[in-house]
């Protein structure tokens, strides 16, 4: 049984140690392409439906779809359509409050200029956004890679667009503004009822290279976010997976620098965080050190068959965690992709009957009581 005393500890505090921790600063520094900073006073993100109301009652439901894409998707996607419809529905029926991405939007190799990243960041971001509020579905997102254009960062011009794909970003998704100072909308918070969750940027700007990883400012936010909260049940989100190995699919394989001994990590275990989301890797592993699960998942749509999504319920017993995965069926050409020599998602992406008529098929599930205890294991968290 994992001991919590950091929040028993502070719990009479923690609303004015909330609020201290999360003071908006001023937005990372401009590469003087006009973007402009993000207003730091703007509470951020989608609206909340009014499904995300009933956490007053003790409950919330959440879904997670990492590298849902991983190609540049517009919408309307000929060929697309009818599946997403359906599996947005589907997403939908699953009853959550909001749905987290942990990276991964399009692919994004948009290395041409800052103009280009702002084009077609309001094209294909700004398309994803509008598909999902369609369905009635709130983001929140985190930074992957692509949204940095791919990991190409050796290539000083494509390095020198990322401030660009920040911002773009920050712009395009609407996300909280409540992170640390210089990570404004890339590392946030969201509360719900007895649930925090905490979206992570694990690609750090410094010394003219991208570093996978949470350090500095935004670990010493992180720590004050986390001894500062009374929820009963932690939630990070970010993109690169930590433990190690993982199961991988067309994918660069990214990780953590410094894995289960970074500082990034220590603080999940000091601070009894449930359960860490990531994604990448385009496959499912789930793997628990130091009384945290971490569940990397995702697949990529228009190249990959099953599937599969998470869905995550925090109730008054405790917070529940179940992944789900479904076949998909693909034809047609591959799709051109900008600057991608080898592109290999399909046109055309069909939901084979029998999955429209049964659903999904659940793969594992867990349930994780207030004091950080795993209980009733199925599947893949067996």
């Amino acid at each position: 049984m994992r001991y919590r005393p950091t929040r028993r500890r502070l719990l009479a505090t923690a609303g004015t140690a909330l609020t201290t921790g999360l003071a908006g600063c001023p937005a990372r520094s401009s590469d003087g392409d006009g973007d402009g900073a993000p207003d730091p006073t703007v509470s951020g993100g989608s609206p909340a439906s009014p499904t995300a109301r009933t956490a007053a009652s003790g409950s919330v439901r959440f879904t997670s779809v990492p590298d849902l894409f991983n190609a540049d998707i517009p919408y309307p996607m000929a060929g697309w359509e009818s599946a997403l419809d359906w599996f947005l529905g589907r997403l939908k029926r699953e009853g959550p409050a909001f749905t987290l991405v942990a990276g991964d939007i399009m692919d994004a190799r948009w290395w041409e200029s800052r103009k280009q990243v702002r084009l077609y960041a309001n094209a294909y971001w700004g398309g994803y956004v509008r598909r999902m509020r369609d369905h009635d579905i709130t983001l929140y997102p985190a930074v992957g890679d692509h949204e940095l254009g791919d990991d190409e960062w050796e290539n000083q011009d494509t390095y020198g667009l990322t401030p660009t794909f920040e911002r773009q970003f920050v712009r395009q998704f609407d996300t909280p503004r409540n992170g640390p100072e210089g990570y404004e909308g890339l590392a946030y918070t969201v509360r719900r009822g007895d649930l925090l969750v905490v979206t992570v940027d694990t690609f750090e700007r410094r010394d003219g290279e991208v570093h996978v990883s949470v350090t500095g400012a935004q670990l010493e936010w992180l720590r004050s976010v986390l001894s500062a909260t009374d929820a009963d049940h932690v939630v990070v989100q970010g993109h690169v997976p930590v433990l190690r190995p993982v199961k991988s699919r067309h994918s660069s394989a990214l990780y953590l620098d410094g894995g289960r001994e970074s500082g990034f990590w220590r603080t999940l275990r000091e601070f009894g965080v449930d359960a860490y989301l990531c994604g990448e890797h385009h496959a499912i592993t789930v793997d628990r050190a130091d009384g945290v699960w971490q569940v990397t998942h995702g697949a990529l749509w228009g190249a990959h068959s099953p599937v599969n999504y998470l869905v995550g319920a925090v109730r008054p017993d405790g917070l529940r965690l179940e992944l789900k995965r479904f076949p998909l069926a693909y034809g047609g050409p591959t799709i051109y992709q900008l600057n991608r020599p080898k592109p290999f998602v399909k046109t055309d992406v069909t939901v084979p009957e029998r999955v429209r008529e049964n659903g999904p098929r659940s793969v594992g599930r867990v349930h994780i009581d207030a004091d950080g205890t795993s209980r009733d294991r199925t599947g893949v968290f067996a």
